[in-house]
């Protein structure tokens, strides 16, 4: 089972527990369980950083508007996705040769395994990885140094799947 917390906020954490980090760690760790977070920043002077991080961290979505009707096709968009996922806990991992390193440069959570997660995916949906290598000079000159991707995911049937590729 798998649950989406959507949280409509001005985000001002003044009470209990205030630290961005902090809060976002508590999302992370929610999304390791199934429950996800997506968040809805209300008003003019929401705290945008805090509700971003809390939803990158959840693996949800971030939206803004200045009015509660503002955030009504929003909230559509989200029940919609939500009814048409076709890959949840979408997860990336890089294999590179020894001494080329990989960084992602979208902002995806590391997982600490030369793996990232992505966003889930509706059908028709896509997510982009934009992938820096470092590559030096020996490595580029060896005979072997394949770089690896594999996709690991659930359907939606929570059925596990994996995808890869390789390329030299």
């Amino acid at each position: 089972m798998q649950a989406r917390i959507l949280l409509l906020s001005d985000g001002q954490a003044n009470a209990g527990l205030t630290n961005t980090l902090e809060i976002g760690n508590r999302c992370a760790s929610m999304a390791e369980v199934r429950v996800t977070t997506s968040t809805y920043g209300l008003g003019k002077h929401f705290n945008e950083v805090l509700m971003v991080q809390m939803a990158k961290a959840g693996l949800g979505n971030s939206y803004y508007g200045q009015t509660a009707e503002d955030l009504l096709d929003l909230f559509q968009e989200e029940f919609e996705l939500l009814q048409n996922l076709c890959c949840r806990r979408l997860k990336m991992t890089l294999t590179t040769p020894q001494g080329v390193t990989a960084s992602v440069l979208n902002g995806y959570l590391r997982t600490g395994d030369n793996g990232w997660r992505l966003p889930d995916l509706a059908y028709g949906g896509e997510a982009w990885a934009a992938i820096r290598l470092h590559i030096p000079r020996a490595v580029e000159q060896a005979d072997d140094n394949q770089i690896e991707v594999i996709l690991d995911f659930e359907d939606s049937h929570n059925n596990a799947l994996r995808l890869g590729s390789s390329f030299q």
